[in-house]
């Protein structure tokens, strides 16, 4: 059953051709909890429309359908990670059209997803001729076997667009639109360190299967793309200096997860006895904002963090 969500009034142009939605799921424990679509565009060969791909979808309500159709053709719907799955069969169903894609292991996770393009660690050589490679480039995020999220680059407007590698909680953002975070949610971030820009919330060090695989993907992400700005499902959008806020947050992060395994100091842990038991409740509140925000369950982490 997926969550309730409230949607905002319409989209965001975040620069050429790239559009964000962004709603609010409500949980009883944690009040609501921000989520985003993001919608890119491209050019279609020797048409007027542009073509869409619609990323980590939301529900396709009669008001959402009605913008798309507007806006161009839904030719791609993505699900870009274990967890972000509710509303990309019905997005598709919205359009019949389209194609929906999936890393493999979500496909195999949700096999009653209709899921048309299983996209592996090769990335973009899984995707079909009709993807706008030319635009749009895509890479399986490796090491987070818990999420296997996608990453992509919109070229046109120079954005990154992840969905759970980073988030970007700040707090004047957060106390917008009628406040946009639950007192559970705040509860997490002041245990978790929730307030790093750009960053994955301190928990994570103990959910990251493997620091040197995340840290290579991370690698190439900064080698081989040029981007300004930096979507991400769950906090601020970054509209400038997006690159430099990626370095400094989730990148910084890994990169010292890495060096203290290296060191033989493994991944976190340590310090005195109340910062054990704040970091403890931290994880556990990790599990309940992922499990209530985006259906990953306690058991889910627990048993993909064992696999």
């Amino acid at each position: 059953m997926a969550p309730r969500l409230a949607l905002e009034a319409a989209p965001v142009r975040r620069g050429d051709v790239l559009w964000t939605w962004d709603g609010s799921i409500s949980q009883l424990a944690l009040g609501r909890f921000p989520v985003r679509m993001v919608v890119a565009g491209y050019k279609l060969p020797q048409q007027d429309r542009l073509g869409l791909v619609v990323v980590s979808p939301l529900e396709p309500t009669d008001e959402v359908v009605a913008w798309l159709q507007d806006t161009g053709n839904v030719n791609f719907v993505v699900a870009p990670n274990k967890a972000h799955w509710w509303w990309a069969a019905a997005m598709k169903a919205a359009f019949p059209g389209s194609l929906l894609v999936a890393p493999v292991a979500l496909a195999l996770k949700r096999p009653e997803l209709p899921v048309d393009v299983r996209v592996t660690a090769a990335g973009v050589q899984d995707l079909p001729g009709s993807w706008p490679a030319a635009t749009i480039d895509v890479i399986s995020v490796q090491g987070l076997a818990f999420l296997s999220e996608l990453a992509l680059l919109h070229k046109p407007s120079s954005t990154l667009v992840l969905t759970d590698t980073a988030f970007n909680f700040d707090e004047q953002w957060a106390a917008g639109a009628g406040g946009r975070l639950g007192a559970g949610v705040r509860l997490y971030l002041g245990l978790a360190g929730g307030r790093r820009r750009c960053c994955f919330t301190q928990p994570f060090r103990y959910l990251i299967e493997d620091a040197a695989a995340l840290k290579t993907s991370l690698d190439h992400i900064l080698a081989a793309w040029e981007f300004d700005q930096v979507s991400m499902a769950h906090g601020q959008f970054i509209s400038e200096s997006g690159k430099d806020a990626f370095v400094e947050g989730t990148c910084a992060f890994v990169n010292d997860l890495v060096k203290a395994k290296q060191q033989g100091g493994g991944g976190g842990g340590g310090g005195p006895v109340g910062a054990g038991v704040a970091t403890a409740a931290a994880v556990l509140a990790a599990a309940a904002v992922i499990g209530a925000g985006v259906s990953v369950g306690v058991a889910g982490i627990l048993s993909a963090r064992n696999r």
